[in-house]
């Protein structure tokens, strides 16, 4: 419970509450339920970061069984809705340089937003036409010498054609502590 504040002088403005503002005690029965993953991970624990389906089942880790699903491009016209895209690839970045990695997004058309998982790990939302398009990937998430899934849900608004989506290395530095 708070109040809304306006930044006028006008005392009762500054104190309109929001939240919960009204209550009724009856005597129907109000059950709640709590819901976490059904692919319960040790490291992330029973939780869902934003509580999507493909969530909740574990679409986002990389233990999930997505081989199962049809292929399909990232950049094919998608209708509003949810759409979940995954891939595995394999990194072998030299043990003696560092080289940061980015994932960079094109711009498509359409009003859509992308949840970005690296290896289960939700990193970022890329939102089509705003200004951020490239999202660090740091070691640790993303493991430079072996292999990876990017996992994306496509949320779309509006009928879209999302733009392409690409790793790609922001520097190549040598020398300083070499990655595990």
């Amino acid at each position: 419970m708070g109040h809304n504040d306006d930044w006028t002088a006008d005392d009762y403005r500054q104190k309109q509450p929001r939240g919960l503002v009204n209550a009724e005690v009856t005597t129907n029965p109000v059950t709640w339920r709590i819901q976490g993953t059904r692919a319960e991970d040790p490291l992330r624990g029973p939780l869902s970061t934003g509580g999507l389906y493909g969530e909740r089942e574990g679409w986002h880790l990389p233990s999930a069984h997505t081989n199962r699903w049809p292929s399909a491009s990232p950049t094919t016209p998608i209708e509003p809705g949810v759409h979940w895209y995954s891939t595995k690839t394999r990194l072998s970045i030299p043990r003696d340089q560092d080289v940061p990695v980015t994932l960079h997004f094109d711009k498509g058309s359409g009003d859509y937003r992308t949840l970005i998982f690296i290896n289960g790990w939700n990193m970022g939302e890329y939102v089509n036409g705003e200004i951020q398009q490239d999202f660090t990937l740091p070691d640790g998430i993303l493991h430079p010498h072996s292999h990876n899934t990017i996992t994306l849900a496509v949320i779309a608004e509006t009928a879209s054609r999302p733009g392409a989506v690409s790793l790609r290395a922001a520097a190549n530095l040598r020398g300083g502590v070499p990655a595990p």
